[in-house]
């Protein structure tokens, strides 16, 4: 050992033993290596420890569970010279026993004691065993299915060396599996959940050397999918040709199989030189075995390089210092070895061509092979047919989904690039691609390097449009842009990695990173553009696709994308035509440095606001049609766009844009005539007969869908699309919200009305989930209670400029809500159905008449004429401002409706005053005083004429006094029996008990309380107005649970249908309130404790809602909506008023309050000191007062005072000093109750001569 120092150049610093800490180092390592000390943990072994011939019905071994092998026909024999097959030098296993030994083809078969379960993620098993063959043969483990999904052998004769290994087929390698000869084969498994198994092999012969440990790389591999259990071994020897088995082992770890003999320490794979790019990843290796531990220091030109002791070097950023002579020394207890010396060579970065792999411009305009512009002849062969196209730069290649560039394997492509790599391309989509599709994949090198779409998932392929992800050891490792794309818009995406860390890049700009060490996996196989290399494909142009051996920097990144120089315009907007009231959409692209400055013209005149690529106009009228361009500057130059003319079209009539129109008023048949012109009849589908379902209509006839069958799809529809805007228009009358479904918790209806795949997507829906009883549009809900069962109604949905807008009966049912027309596709508009695996389901039960669809918003005195609504004439109010009660500082809201010509203008009065601006059909008045109260009015006028609101609304306008203004309904829960529960607010809504009655025993804060069961218990309170919470209400209760959800995760406290739904919420354990549409509002998390009473409540005013917790505010305040007024009953303690949707509340409940008004802090903090002091809900609380401290003979001090608590311990404290006072918690006090609401406090005094005390709530 002395004599390594010298050799190595270590400095012989002592240390406390005296030994130099290089000696010392080793010494310790000795002491824990022991070889031979750990048995393998075998699962399976057989060494043919048999006599004579016959291997049937033998069950030697080890492990097996007494399972014999089968070999009926004898063609697997025994060797009977008690002869075995000889191990390698360097394994410790002792040979036993015989061998099988076949003379021609023939097999043998074992059943397993330990099955291989390959439906676990990461499941791994090994194989060894000794072989001699002359022909082919596999090993092949089956499931009991007769499924082979383990297989390896060796295939051919004569000199081939074939090996061959697989999961459910073959696949194979060669010059790997030598012939006549006697090898240790080793195998591996390893089961993956979500990719494909992957199958290993290596063939070792007597003279190799023999890993220690599980080699980095093997000899051979294949995989497919299985998801089995393996339960038997098969040995099938596939040719008239000798082959000897011994020594078969199965095992869960590599060392149950393979286990050498100690030796000093071994080179298996020397170094090899390498070469790194400048501020890139250096990277080199050595492959060792001998007794382990092994130990490395990598030397540099002789010398120790600091913190490189493991078997790889690893060089992070490596500059030209790092280039020299490399080689490693290798260590054990037992001695030590020296690798050769390779050079590592560090290349310099001169421009964007340093270390550039590949660069396919796409510019060929024809043929069939896309270009390598490099000198690696990287050139790709077009497979189905890409067109040839324009391109960001010159040409491009156009993919369509199903056809892509093929590039052979090369190292410049795989090994080269394994250490630092960059991917870039130019790419325009055809469709839009959201973050979670999964569906378009733009680029891979055969399992090593991808772009591909997000699943929504970061720790799989990612969330974005078009993400980056590399593989390493078969697991996929994303960076993800987090963001949709848009279709027909350029982008540039680059990839890069290096050896540390993946980030991707998004038209210049950073947007994601993953941490990877290298290196990643090179699978050898062809690189793809335009696809993947399993069936999903890219729809749009790419261009400028490129690979380079290193990270390309930020700046490189930058300039790839047109991110420097002064701005360059690379896509036009384009002339655009469009009908008045439409949305006219204008876009530019533009690359350059950024920043870059936006600003679109109409003419000369700028446009206000219009500071971005993309400019939209809605709502288009005359005076908007001319000449669009827009200016893009930055730091370094201008640039104008091209002019793109709008032409805006007048609307004369509803045949403008109409793209289908069915009035449903056949007598018969099968199919409902389209007089758009267009074509696009519905053919009827699964109809009985020609006759029975033509029935009346709203307009005429109608036709009748019977929520069983009967279905339609509209012919010709398959180019069906819109721009930005679309209307859809039709009379129904629905006797059913569609067939029960379940969602997984409870049942819910939904029915379709019409489908276009993405595009557009129109049903009927009643989901206690989410919101009752309505329409959705794109999976957007119209108000819930907005769908009546048994009555004809007319509905539009009209979306515009991106926002959908609800029509009912002529009307607009609320404000426009954000959403967009899915992205065009080629399915056929079905009605009355959708189809989901081949099959149509949620078919309606409605009768439908006078449908339409336009590619353009319909104006309101359209829809008023196809609602059947006058359109013409002068105005006449059909919905009058209906009064309402509110308190100070309060909201309300009065609207208008009517009928008539159009425009029409409004004018609000207040008590006859004119009330400025106060000039739409809606009057919202905010912050109540007193002042605000009396009667409101408004005038409608159009061109023939005026109409007055009447009778006027008035609006009563309170200032609360007391705990009791606004008190809608208190619930005391004192009741001892029966199965009511009495309102003790005075207002007459008593609640009735379900599967419960109330019991004398359960004891609350306030004198009684209800304890709810958690299985079937609840409470029904009939609607009421005083129930109707708009713009404030309160709730308040005492409440001790067991748990926060029983059944669902929730357990409910209080609901009425969407108006108002607070309950308990498990996994969070905090109170949560529903909104509008079910939109979720919680408390901050962990703030209910189980077992425990605690006052909660929820304040809501003016769309703010404020948690509470023991009369303090919990968590910030939160921007909320809640749903609209309804007459459903009021719920307590469940979801609904049985338990088709079971969240039952389990634990008591005491002191129940609900207001039509938002209480005040002060008042919160009130009602939970009325609890702690065992007061109802409606008193005052007496106050905390302090009235006498006396030392007493027994040196305790007694407190006298007022204002304490009868159901929780009071706390009392004390301090030494008034000034800066540290207050603690007095122990042992015993505390009396008095009578008249007074308290004695008694405890020992403390040994302080001078003590300051104080009382405080818990």
């Amino acid at each position: 050992m002395d004599t390594l120092m010298p050799m190595i150049g270590l400095k012989t610093k002592r240390t406390k033993g005296g030994l130099p800490r290089w000696l010392a180092y080793l010494a310790a390592a000795a002491l824990v290596f022991l070889p031979g000390a750990l048995r393998a943990q075998l699962l399976e072994y057989e060494g043919f420890e048999y006599t004579g011939t016959a291997l049937d019905q033998q069950n030697g071994g080890s492990g097996w569970g007494g399972n014999a092998w089968a070999d009926a026909d004898a063609d697997a024999p025994l060797s009977n010279d008690g002869a075995s097959l000889a191990f390698p030098a360097i394994i410790s296993f002792p040979p036993a026993g015989a061998r099988l030994s076949f003379t021609g083809a023939g097999e043998a078969e074992r059943r397993l004691g330990t099955g291989m379960p390959l439906t676990v993620e990461n499941a791994t098993y090994f194989f060894s065993a000794l072989v001699r063959r002359q022909g082919s043969f596999r090993f092949e483990f089956l499931d009991d299915s007769n499924n082979v999904r383990w297989r390896f052998g060796a295939a051919g004769t004569g000199g081939t060396n074939t090996a061959v290994v697989g999961v459910g087929n073959d696949v194979l390698a060669a010059n790997v599996f030598p012939r006549n000869e006697t090898v240790l084969v080793v195998a591996k498994i390893l089961a993956r959940a979500s990719v494909n198994d992957t199958a290993y092999l290596s063939v070792y012969r007597q003279a190799e050397g023999i890993p220690e440990s599980e080699p980095a790389t093997w000899q051979a591999s294949g995989g497919s999918g299985s998801g089995v259990t393996l339960t038997r071994l098969q040995i099938r020897n596939l040719d008239n040709l000798p082959l000897e088995i011994d020594e078969i082992r199965i095992g869960r770890t590599y060392r149950d199989v393979v286990s050498l003999t100690a030796t000093a320490p071994i080179i298996m794979r020397q170094p090899e030189a390498a070469q790194a790019y400048a501020g890139a990843l250096a990277w080199m290796s050595v492959e060792a075995a001998g007794g382990q531990p092994l130990f490395y220091q990598w030397l540099k030109d002789g010398q120790p390089v600091q913190d490189q002791t493991n078997s790889a070097l690893v060089i992070l950023n490596a500059t030209s210092a790092d280039a020299g002579l490399y080689s490693v020394i290798v260590s054990n207890s037992l001695g030590f070895t020296n690798s050769t010396a390779v050079p590592l060579t560090i290349l310099l970065v001169t421009g964007l061509e340093t270390g550039l792999q590949a660069f396919w411009r796409l510019d060929e305009t024809s043929g069939v092979t896309a270009y390598d512009a490099t000198a690696n002849a990287n050139h790709g062969v077009l497979v189905g047919s890409p067109v040839w196209t324009s391109g960001q730069t010159n040409g491009g290649l156009q993919f369509n989904g199903a056809n892509y560039v093929e590039v052979p394997d090369s190292p410049s492509l795989g090994a080269k690039v394994v250490n630092g790599l960059s991917v870039a391309a130019w790419f325009k989509s055809n469709v839009p691609l959201n973050t979670n599709g999964n569906t378009y994949r733009m680029l891979e090198k055969g399992d090593c390097y991808f772009f591909l779409q997000g699943d929504g998932n970061v720790n799989n392929v990612g969330v974005g449009g078009m993400n980056f992800a590399l593989k390493r050891n078969n697991q996929v490792q994303t960076a993800s842009i987090f963001q949709p794309l848009e279709a027909n818009r350029w982008y540039h995406l680059a990839g890069t990695y290096d050896g540390q860390t993946l980030r991707v890049y998004l038209d210049g700009e950073l947007k994601g990173t993953r941490a990877m060490t290298a290196p990643m996996d090179d699978d050898h196989l062809p690189l793809r553009i335009g696809s993947d290399d399993s069936g999903k494909y890219f729809n749009g142009i790419m261009d400028e696709v490129g690979v380079w051996a290193r990270p390309l920097s930020a700046e490189e990144v930058m300039t790839l994308a047109g991110r420097n120089g002064p701005p360059q315009i690379g896509s036009q907007p384009a002339a655009l035509s469009r009908y008045e009231g439409a949305t006219a959409d204008f876009a530019v692209a533009a690359t350059g440095q950024s920043p870059m400055a936006y600003q679109w013209y109409l003419g000369t005149n700028s446009l206000a606001g219009a500071t971005n690529p993309t400019l939209w106009v809605a709502g288009v009228q005359a005076a908007d049609a001319g000449e669009y361009r827009c200016w893009i500057s930055n730091q370094l130059g201008g640039v104008w766009s091209e002019p793109a003319l709008l032409s805006v079209l007048p609307v004369t009539s509803l045949t403008n844009a109409l793209q289908a129109r069915w009035h449903l008023d056949e007598f018969g048949g099968l199919t409902a005539a389209d007089d758009s012109g267009q074509g696009r009849d519905w053919q009827l589908l699964d109809y009985p007969d020609e006759w029975n379902h033509w029935i009346g209509g709203q307009v005429d006839g109608g036709l009748n869908f019977d929520g069983v069958a009967s279905r339609a799809q509209a012919l010709n529809t398959e180019g069906l699309s819109f721009h930005l805007d679309a209307t859809i228009a039709f009379w129904i009358n629905p006797s059913s919200y569609g067939a029960f479904e379940s969602s997984g918790q409870y049942n819910r209806q939904r029915s379709v009305i019409a489908r276009k795949g993405g595009l557009l997507d129109l049903q009927l829906s009643d989901d206690p989930g989410l919101v009752r009883q309505t329409l959705m549009a794109n999976g957007v809900s119209a108000p819930a209670g907005s769908v009546a069962l048994n009555v004809w109604q007319h509905w539009a949905i009209v979306f515009r400029a991106g926002t959908v807008t609800f029509y009912k009966n002529g009307f607009r049912l609320a404000d426009s809500i954000p959403l967009s027309l899915g992205p065009a596709n080629t399915n056929l508009l079905l009605i009355g159905h959708q189809m989901a695996g081949g099959y149509p389901t949620n078919r309606l039960a409605a009768v439908l008449d006078e449908m339409a669809i336009w590619d353009r918003p319909l104006s309101e005195a359209e829809i008023l004429e196809l609602a059947l609504l006058d359109a013409a004439g002068p105005p006449v109010i059909v919905t009058t401002p209906l009064s309402a009660n509110r308190y100070v500082s309060g909201v309300v809201e009065f609207h208008v409706e009517a009928t008539g010509q159009r425009p029409v203008s409004y004018q609000w009065f207040h008590d006859g005053a004119v009330i400025p601006d106060a000039v739409t059909n809606r009057l919202m008045l905010t912050n109540l005083s007193l002042a605000d109260a009396g009667a409101y009015t408004v005038v409608v006028q159009n061109s023939l004429g005026a109409a007055t609101s009447s009778p006027p609304a008035l609006l009563v306008v309170r200032q609360p006094t007391n705990i009791t203004d606004g008190l809608s309904a208190y619930w005391n829960f004192d009741e001892t029996e029966g199965s009511t529960l009495q309102d003790a607010s005075g207002r007459g809504h008593p609640a009735t008990l379900v599967n419960a009655a109330a019991a004398p025993e359960v004891a609350g804060l306030v004198g009684g309380a209800f304890d709810f069961d958690g299985v079937d218990d609840l409470a029904i309170v009939p609607h009421h107005p005083d129930f109707d919470m708009t713009d404030q209400f309160s709730f308040a209760v005492w409440v001790n649970p067991r748990s926060h959800g029983v059944i669902g995760t929730m357990c409910r406290i209080l609901r009425k249908e969407s108006n108002f739904d607070f309950t308990l919420a498990a996994g969070v354990n905090t109170l949560r309130a529903y909104g509008d549409n079910k939109v979720v509002y919680n408390a901050p998390d962990n703030a209910v404790i189980l077992n425990q009473w605690q006052h909660l409540a929820a304040v809501f005013k003016n769309g703010i809602l404020q948690f509470y917790r023991n009369g303090a505010p919990l968590g910030a305040p939160l921007a909320a909506r809640f749903g609209p007024v309804n007459t459903n009953d009021l719920i307590i303690g469940n979801f609904g008023p049985d338990l088709s949707v079971n969240r039952v509340f389990s634990g008591r409940m005491d002191e129940l309050g609900l207001w039509r008004r938002a209480l005040s802090g002060a008042e919160l903090a009130a009602l939970y000191v009325n609890g702690l002091q065992g007061r109802a809900l409606t008193s005052q609380p007496l106050p905390l007062a302090l009235h006498s401290a006396v030392l007493t003979p027994e040196s305790n001090l007694r407190l006298i005072f007022s204002g304490g608590t009868t159901n929780l311990p009071m706390i009392i404290q004390q301090t030494t000093s008034l000034a800066n006072p540290v207050w603690s918690n007095v122990s042992g006090a015993t505390v009396t109750p008095l009578g008249n609401g007074q308290f004695e406090a008694l405890f020992a005094r403390p040994p302080e001569t001078q003590a300051f005390y104080r009382l405080a709530l818990p």
